[in-house]
C-alpha cells in the first residue's frame, strides 16, 4: 500500500507540472513565431509573446506580407511623378520695340496639370495680347501696370480643342493686329495626350493691291499660303516695272519681316517653310493675316489681306 501511495503521489506531481510547461512552450513558440521575445517568467512569455504576436499579424503586412502592404501604402507608390517644363519667351522685333519679355511654366502630374504664361511690355493699362498653344487660340492677356498673366488648371476643363498643357509644344502671343511679340517652341511634357486630332489641309490665296506708289510702277503681285498639321508654306510672287537688281521688302502682318526678293526681268519669288516661318515668328498659318511689300525707300507697293 505504501508503495501504491508513492507511485501515485509521483504521478500526480508529474502531471500537475506538466501542463504548466506545456503551455508555457505553446505561447513562448507562438510569440517566437510573431517576433516576441520568450522570458524566464512563463506569464511574461505568454502575454508578451502574443502581444508581439499581434504586431507581426498587423505590423508586418509591410515586411513579410507584400500583398497587404501594396494593398495600404502601393497606391502612393504608383502615383506618376511630377514633371514640368519652363521655357523664355523669345521677342520678335514687334515685340522688342515694346519692351516685351515673358515665359512659360507648364506642369502635370498624372491628370493634374497646370499652364501659366507670365509677360511683360511697355504699353498702357489694357492693351491686351492674343494667345495661342499649338496655333490653337486658348486665352488673352490684359496688361495692367505693364505686366500680365494667364493661368489654366486642369480642374477647371480644358482648353481649346481639348488641348491639355502636357501636349503643348508652341506658344505665341500677338497683338490687335495679329503681329506676334513673343513665342516659344518646345518638346512636350508626355506622350499620353496627343492634343488635337490632325488638322485638315488649308489653302489661302491672296491678290496683292497696288498702293499709288505701286500703280505708277505697275506692281502687282500674289500670295499663296497652304497648310497641314504642323507643316506651313508661303510662296509671295511680285512683278513691277522696274530695273534688274531692284529690291523689295516682304512682310507680314505689317511688322513681322519674311525677307528681300531681288526683281529681275521684272519679277520675283520668295518661298518660306515651316522653320523659316516659325523663326519669323509665324507658328502657322492662321498667324498669318496679311502681306506687304515695301520698296528699298520703305514705300509701300502692294499689300493684301487674306
Amino acid at each position: 500500500m505504501t508503495y501504491e501511495k508513492s507511485f501515485v503521489a509521483i504521478c500526480l506531481a508529474a502531471l500537475l507540472t506538466l501542463p504548466v510547461t506545456a503551455i508555457a512552450d505553446d505561447h513562448g513558440s507562438h510569440g517566437g513565431s510573431g517576433g516576441g521575445t520568450v522570458s524566464d517568467d512563463p506569464h511574461g512569455d505568454n502575454h508578451g509573446g502574443q502581444g508581439n504576436g499581434n504586431e507581426g499579424d498587423h505590423g508586418g503586412a509591410n515586411q513579410n506580407n507584400p500583398g497587404n502592404g501594396a494593398q495600404n501604402g502601393g497606391a502612393n507608390n504608383a502615383n506618376p511623378q511630377p514633371q514640368r517644363t519652363r521655357v523664355a519667351l523669345a521677342a520678335t522685333d514687334a515685340g522688342n520695340l515694346i519692351g516685351a519679355e515673358g515665359h512659360a511654366d507648364l506642369r502635370a502630374q498624372g491628370t493634374e496639370q497646370r499652364l501659366t504664361i507670365e509677360m511683360e511690355a511697355n504699353v498702357p493699362d489694357g492693351i491686351m495680347f492674343n494667345l495661342t498653344a499649338n496655333g490653337v487660340p486658348v486665352g488673352a492677356i490684359t496688361i495692367e501696370l505693364g505686366e500680365g498673366e494667364f493661368e489654366f488648371d486642369s480642374g477647371n476643363g480644358q482648353l481649346a480643342g481639348g488641348l491639355m498643357p502636357s501636349a503643348i509644344t508652341s506658344i505665341a502671343l500677338s497683338d490687335s493686329s495679329n503681329t506676334v511679340v513673343l513665342q516659344a517652341q518646345f518638346g512636350a511634357i508626355t506622350n499620353t495626350n496627343q492634343g488635337l486630332p490632325p488638322v485638315l489641309a488649308v489653302r489661302k490665296q491672296l491678290q496683292l493691291t497696288a498702293t499709288t506708289l505701286g500703280a505708277t510702277i505697275k506692281a502687282e503681285g500674289n500670295a499663296d499660303l497652304r497648310s497641314e498639321g504642323a507643316e506651313t508654306r508661303l510662296k509671295v510672287e511680285v512683278e513691277g516695272n522696274v530695273p534688274d537688281g531692284t529690291v523689295w521688302t516682304l512682310f507680314a502682318n505689317g511688322t513681322v519681316k519674311l525677307g528681300d526678293v531681288t526683281l529681275q526681268l521684272m519679277e520675283a519669288e520668295l518661298h518660306l517653310e515651316t522653320a523659316a516661318l516659325s523663326q519669323a515668328g509665324l507658328t502657322d498659318a492662321s498667324s498669318i493675316a496679311s502681306i506687304q511689300v515695301n520698296d528699298a525707300g520703305g514705300n509701300q507697293v502692294l499689300s493684301g489681306t487674306f
